[in-house]
């Protein structure tokens, strides 16, 4: 190439010649397959130029897929955080459902009629006492008829109930079996496993005394009158 051209003049002529020197006819032959050495010098460099372009080609592509990913990426997320935002709304606003609907039930359930005759009420703690004292042992099973329902302080309510002993550990026959009475639960809150009373007719209650306090167990009634497995137990 002659001293007064210039770079970019170099590039305007219509051919090119190249000059391998040692050490580029060396780099030449580590680009050029093993095969090529058995070409001329011309193709394995045209070759090299052919794997340069082909690597720019996949480079550029790569570049593009990963954008393209990474768009896809963000439009994921922000369709998943607006999928997320969305249940929360709706987790909200079927709570707000649930506790309207609670208090409306509680406000109609204190504007029910008394339809429990002249029956007096008692604790179900007292009605229990009463019922131990004549007993040999005592734990007793009861059935629990529901009966109504008032509001009390707060969140807090009473459950009314029909209950029964109708069996006692050490007695057998009509010595098991108690008069029914109405007794009074509460106050309790909507965790109390006594407020699942309030979505069954009929229930059974497994008491055991301890001390002067009692664990009650409710059980649901099963189809052909068996107790069911417990659905909590409260001390009272």
């Amino acid at each position: 190439m002659d001293a007064e051209v210039g770079f970019g003049e170099a590039w305007t002529r219509p051919a090119v010649t190249y000059r391998l020197s040692e050490r580029r006819k060396r780099d030449l032959l580590l680009l050029a397959r093993d095969e090529l050495t058995r070409r001329s010098p011309t193709a394995a460099l045209d070759h090299a130029i052919d794997a340069a372009l082909a690597a720019r080609a996949t480079s550029d592509s790569v570049n593009l897929d990963s954008a393209a990913l990474a768009e896809q990426v963000a439009e994921l997320c922000s369709s998943h955080e607006k999928r997320a935002q969305e249940q929360r709304i709706a987790i909200s606003e079927m709570a707000r459902h649930v506790k309207d609907l609670r208090d409306a039930m509680l406000a109609v359930a204190e504007q029910a009629p008394d339809d429990t005759g002249d029956r007096e009420v008692t604790s179900l703690h007292e009605w229990l006492r009463v019922e131990a004292q004549s007993l040999p042992i005592p734990s007793l099973l009861a059935t629990a008829r529901w009966q109504a329902k008032s509001r009390s302080a707060g969140d807090s309510f009473l459950i009314d109930v029909l209950v029964e002993r109708v069996a006692t550990s050490g007695l057998s026959g009509d010595a098991a079996r108690g008069r029914p009475a109405l007794a009074r639960i509460g106050p309790i809150g909507w965790q109390s496993p006594f407020a699942k009373l309030d979505a069954m007719p009929s229930a059974y209650l497994m008491c055991e005394r301890y001390g002067t306090a009692w664990d009650v167990s409710l059980h649901p009634l099963l189809d052909g009158g068996a107790p069911g497995e417990s659905l909590g137990v409260a001390r009272i």
